[in-house]
């Protein structure tokens, strides 16, 4: 990243112009105060190479509180900023729709527009909003999403959470990860009985469902 190259230039024994290049550059590539110090720049290197770790693992919902407080802090710039909504996107989880919808409200344009790209990915659903819109007509637009989303949001992040545990538990072969799997998804309730159900009657991974449905329905705890 050109950003670590700049950083050195900060130093105070050198040109005075050169100091000033470093910094013009530095605060076009990462949206900060051009008087930022070079730890804060610092600090930005770390969470920007911190998403792009991210952008290599499976979905999870493991990671969206993290990624939040990149997305949430306008200090650290647009263009991090935006680069945490692709990642709120990549991992996934319906837990990213709250925060994603929040930022439709944000004052900078990228941001708006980055998040409705991000919620129509992950969703499915495809609500009118125009970014560009006055902020009435955006908060108009946008009451359309939060309906949506009280109505639907609960029985969504129950369905993805439990797809992804599902193609993982497909996959596991260590005896304790397929034990954690099966804990977390008897952690969802009773709600996904009836998909353990149709599981169970299709012979898939035959023994792990019906732990799974045993716990579900008290019939024996888990091991």
């Amino acid at each position: 990243m050109l950003l670590r190259w700049l950083l050195p230039l900060f130093a105070d024994d050198l040109p005075i112009a050169t100091r000033q290049f470093a910094r013009r550059e530095s605060a076009t590539i990462t949206g900060l105060a051009p008087d930022a110090q070079s730890d804060r720049y610092a600090e930005w290197i770390v969470k920007w190479e911190r998403l792009r770790e991210l952008a290599t693992l499976d979905a999870s919902d493991a990671h969206v509180a993290e990624i939040k407080a990149i997305v949430t802090e306008p200090a650290l710039g647009v263009p991090l900023r935006s680069e945490g909504i692709v990642a709120l996107r990549r991992t996934g989880s319906m837990e990213a729709v709250p925060i994603l919808l929040s930022t439709l409200e944000d004052p900078e344009l990228a941001i708006r527009r980055a998040g409705e790209r991000s919620l129509r990915f992950l969703t499915g659903e495809s609500f009118p909003f125009d970014p560009e819109a006055s902020v009435d007509e955006r908060s108009a637009s946008l009451a359309g999403w939060r309906a949506w989303w009280e109505t639907n949001g609960e029985e969504l992040r129950v369905e993805r959470t439990f797809l992804r545990l599902k193609q993982r538990l497909d996959r596991a072969e260590d005896s304790e990860e397929r034990a954690q799997l099966r804990a977390d998804l008897v952690a969802l309730g009773t709600v996904i009985v009836p998909r353990v159900e149709r599981i169970v009657q299709g012979g898939s991974y035959a023994f792990d469902w019906i732990l799974v449905r045993q716990a579900l329905t008290g019939e024996v705890g888990i091991r």
